[in-house]
């Protein structure tokens, strides 16, 4: 019971945070007062409504410069590449969209592909499978989302000279996405 009680009252807080974090006013106070630790740690919890909220709150942060650099200062890059590998697609999501801020910053840049997590961006662009046929519609479209938010961190990536997109990101690219591989009528 008590257990129950503790992760409500963690769901509830990463989505109160969550709330005041959508304020851009508010986001230099949340960072200050030291949500940001404990906001990763959360995207790391074993409970996924707590994850999301956690996640949401840390996108929500990622926005503006300053907090680009802090939110991979606090060491939110390991978490983000489990994330983006996990089976739970609203997780992917915000994980990809996380990544797709930080990836704007120059350093960050470096520091992303220095992890994992590129290389699951990159696994992110293949086309949907059979498998993937018999998902409802709106988990088509989370998927097609996700594949936009990686394409767009790949993209970022790449405009620094120190990064090296792998060629296996090229020919994706180029041969499994549809938007390349399709002409357009």
């Amino acid at each position: 019971m008590l257990t129950i009680a503790l992760l409500q009252i963690k769901e509830h807080a990463a989505g109160a945070i969550r709330n005041l974090s959508m304020n851009q006013e508010l986001e230099g106070d949340i960072t200050r007062e030291g949500a940001l630790a404990p906001l990763i740690d959360l995207m790391d919890h074993t409970e996924p409504k707590i994850q999301i909220q956690a996640a949401v709150s840390v996108r929500n942060l990622s926005i503006t410069p300053d907090s680009k650099v802090t939110v991979v200062e606090q060491g939110a890059l390991p978490v983000l590449c489990k994330l983006i590998k996990s089976g739970d697609l609203r997780l992917v999501e915000q994980a990809a969209i996380i990544f797709r801020n930080l990836s704007v910053n120059a350093e960050n840049k470096i520091k992303i592909m220095a992890t994992d997590g590129a290389k699951s961006l990159v696994d992110l662009l293949k086309p949907l499978t059979k498998a993937d046929e018999s998902l409802d519609a709106d988990a088509k479209a989370l998927k097609v989302k996700i594949q936009d938010q990686s394409a767009g961190v790949l993209r970022n990536l790449s405009m620094h000279n120190d990064n090296k997109v792998p060629a296996r990101a090229v020919h994706i690219l180029i041969h499994h996405n549809s938007v390349l591989s399709h002409r357009l009528r």
